[in-house]
């Protein structure tokens, strides 16, 4: 739950195992999962695929330390209203949601760190 890491700014992306922007994205993201983790930032990647053993068998080959988990069923998707993936949320040390980004394109790990950089700030 996010609530229980108030204090934190904490970014949360959706993917599946059959979203190639998910795939290019994900080594990204650990990038800034390694460069943040020991400053207040925690990535949480939420895999969509109905068949979770799919995205094991992506993260076999794409190293991820940060938390996936899985959401077979769509709950937390359909919460979350996800229209796109891979789809990524940034929220703020309070727990407030602040930045969101549908899709994924090269460079887009740029505006994650800027707005990282920014919510470290507040």
């Amino acid at each position: 739950r996010l609530n229980e890491l108030a204090g934190q700014v904490v970014l949360v992306n959706f993917w599946a195992s059959w979203c190639g922007p998910c795939r290019k994205e994900l080594p990204k993201l650990e990038a800034l999962h390694q460069k943040y983790k020991d400053l207040g930032v925690t990535i949480i990647g939420i895999n969509i695929d109905q068949d979770p053993e799919l995205s094991k068998k992506i993260l076999n080959d794409i190293t991820v330390n940060f938390t996936v988990l899985y959401d077979p069923e769509n709950q937390v998707s359909a919460a979350y209203k996800i229209e796109s993936m891979p789809s990524t949320f940034l929220v703020d040390r309070k727990g407030y949601f602040r930045f969101r980004h549908n899709g994924y394109l090269a460079g887009y790990e740029d505006k994650y760190e800027l707005q990282i950089k920014q919510l470290m700030r507040e």
